[in-house]
């Protein structure tokens, strides 16, 4: 399946991609994702490997909570373990967060998770990489 054939088969996509507002209200949120459909499919663009400092403008997740909280959503996201490869690997991170609330400390981690190519002498193609895999 090439992209074009992608957007074709989730047109939820195509749709925010035409649409490309800086914000949207709960009920836009709420509909698209109860539009969204399960697909082994992950469109992501892997950040150079040279890349350093923020990653906020890149295909990256992040997940603030309780250990068990973002334990629950880990395990929801094992299709991102397909992207260590040869060409490939993942960044990710898993730690205390040293946030204090009014109400004293709570335990509360952050998980970050991206996609970085390996390899500097290779020339890095522009744009998504998908993979297919079945996991």
């Amino acid at each position: 399946m090439d992209f074009k054939q992608f957007l074709e088969t989730f047109p939820q996509t195509a749709m925010i991609q035409k649409d490309l507002k800086s914000s949207y209200n709960k009920d836009e949120i709420i509909s698209h994702w109860k539009s969204l459909t399960a697909s082994n499919i992950i469109p992501v663009t892997p950040k150079p490997h040279d890349h350093y400092g923020t990653s906020l403008d890149e295909d990256t997740i992040r997940v603030t909570g309780s250990k068990e909280f973002i334990d629950s959503i880990m395990v929801r996201l094992k299709e991102f373990l397909q992207f260590e490869t040869a060409e490939t690997e993942l960044q990710v991170k898993y730690n205390a967060s040293k946030y204090e609330h009014a109400g004293g400390t709570s335990p509360n981690f952050h998980f970050y998770c991206s996609v970085q190519y390996k390899n500097r002498s290779k020339k890095i193609p522009k744009g998504p990489i998908m993979r297919y895999d079945n996991f």
